[in-house]
């Protein structure tokens, strides 16, 4: 089986709530088994919730996927 290859994903929502995010995602960084990936389902969030995602994403410690649609209410 190929290393690389996550079997879980950990689906986490959002909608302009960066400190709640980064609590969850500090929790998923202290995990000792990192066999998962994280998929943030972003509602429309604002540029301090990107900000964080894209500070999270260059520390690299989680596989972690921001998925982003705008805001239709």
């Amino acid at each position: 089986m190929n290393p690389s290859i996550k079997k879980i994903s950990v689906i986490v929502t959002t909608y302009n709530s960066p400190d709640y995010l980064e609590l969850v995602l500090a929790a998923l960084e202290r995990q000792q088994n990192k066999a998962f990936e994280v998929v943030i389902a972003d509602d429309g969030s604002g540029s301090e919730t990107r900000a964080l995602i894209e500070t999270y994403q260059q520390r690299g410690k989680l596989s972690l996927i921001h998925a982003w649609h705008e805001d239709d209410g």
